[in-house]
């Protein structure tokens, strides 16, 4: 719980930085893969999908890569 407290805020950060440049348009279709990997109980494919993720996310904190 410590944790989620530490990081909530970053984390909305991210995303309202995310979806205010790109639209939530790849917000809901990586959630809805994600959630179908997790229906199918298909690790590999949510594991691929949840790095795509966190790829995209990080390239809004690594500003040396664009």
């Amino acid at each position: 719980m410590r944790v989620f407290e530490v990081l909530s805020e970053p984390i909305k950060r991210l995303m309202e930085l995310g979806k205010g440049k790109h639209g939530a348009t790849f917000a809901q279709e990586i959630h809805r893969k994600l959630v179908a990997a997790l229906k199918q109980r298909d690790a590999a494919v949510y594991s691929t999908t949840m790095r795509e993720h966190l790829e995209f996310g990080r390239r809004f904190l690594d500003t040396d890569r664009d």
